[in-house]
């Protein structure tokens, strides 16, 4: 009894200096900036004989699949959490960038050499960028919350048993087919040419949301062109969802709903009701989701909704996913986004 008692006090005490630790960690994380973040990059990328140039496609492409590489950073010595509040920030503003300059060129074409991250966006602090995402967050859960109330549907549910809650709202059309959807994950997970643009390394934000449009789409999701513009590049809305050519050009005209992560989510989860699980482990999404319907990634380090995939399907009891930036068929979510670092959300279809 006494030996059972005095193990029960060590992992008590273990357990207590962790979570001290941990909090101390992330309370020395919140004082650095952006720009050490950069460096801590740098350092990384020198010390595994990496010469990427900041802005090429290289240094983008690591930027963007930085997640893949959580445990090893760390346990290399480096400060992932730092690492990816930059990199989730540089990838921000490098897409602010590139969908200012897709506007000026009449083919939608985006030259990046030229970027530089704004001196007041470097010198921000971990804490700042963490504060601005929960705000924008809470924003766009505000914008969910106002359109259900328009249409008379609020959220009920919360399920205690997997630490997540649910919004019932209106039923799903039958319309939807999995295996269409599945075919065309299978058919062009690996291309960076469409009818509907790639939005990879030349914006920074990625290809990940404009390639699970074209999955849903593919699926049965008709376009909404609520809110349609001729004009070429981005249209914010959470109104439509759409991306069209425009005539006579080589360029395209989308909603922002099309191809951010968060828009995405305001249109499916709002304008057009559906269920939403939040959840924090894949464990747990296995038990939520099917094929073809769309999960997102929130990043602990930076307090932000990051990427957007499509559920391939569900193997031995874990999920696997499709997505673009990086590009994948049927990657383990396990893998690739630790619980320890990421939650997700499911939106159903």
């Amino acid at each position: 009894m006494k030996k059972i008692a005095l193990s029960l006090i060590v992992t008590s005490a273990l357990s207590f200096t962790f979570l001290n630790n941990a909090h101390a960690a992330e309370a020395e994380n919140e004082n650095l900036t952006v720009k050490q973040g950069e460096t801590e990059v740098q350092k990384y990328l020198k010390a595994q004989h990496l010469n990427y140039n900041i802005n090429s496609q290289d240094y983008i492409n690591f930027l963007q699949g930085i997640n893949e590489k959580a445990d090893e950073i760390t346990k290399s010595g480096y400060n992932f959490s730092l690492m990816e509040v930059y990199s989730d920030t540089y990838l921000e503003e490098l897409a602010k960038y590139a969908a200012q300059e897709e506007k000026k060129d009449e083919n939608g074409e985006v030259e990046v050499e030229n970027f530089d991250l704004p001196k007041q966006v470097e010198n921000e602090t971990v804490k700042q960028v963490q504060q601005e995402n929960i705000k924008e967050d809470k924003q766009a859960e505000a914008k969910v919350e106002e359109i259900k109330e328009e249409s008379g549907q609020i959220p009920i549910d919360y399920m205690a048993s997997t630490n997540s809650n649910s919004f019932f709202v209106t039923q799903l059309g039958s319309s939807y087919s999995r295996s269409a959807a599945k075919k065309y994950m299978v058919n062009n997970w690996n291309k960076k040419t469409s009818k509907y643009g790639y939005y990879g390394e030349s914006s920074g934000g990625g290809d990940c949301t404009n390639y699970a449009s074209q999955v849903v789409l593919a699926g049965g999701m008709p376009m909404n062109t609520t809110g349609f513009s001729f004009n070429r590049g981005h249209h914010k809305t959470t109104k439509g969802w759409y991306n069209q050519s425009v005539p006579k050009s080589a360029a395209r005209t989308y909603s922002t709903s099309w191809t951010v992560v968060s828009d995405f989510y305001t249109y499916w989860a709002g304008t057009k009701k559906h269920k939403v699980y939040n959840l924090t482990s894949p464990k747990d999404v296995s038990k939520y989701v099917k094929t073809g319907d769309v999960i997102q990634m929130y990043s602990k380090s930076s307090k932000k909704w990051k990427h957007t995939a499509v559920i391939y399907d569900v193997y031995k009891g874990y999920p696997r996913y499709s997505a673009h930036s990086s590009a994948h068929l049927y990657a383990h979510l396990e893998l690739d986004w630790k619980s320890k670092y990421y939650k997700y959300r499911v939106i159903k279809f």
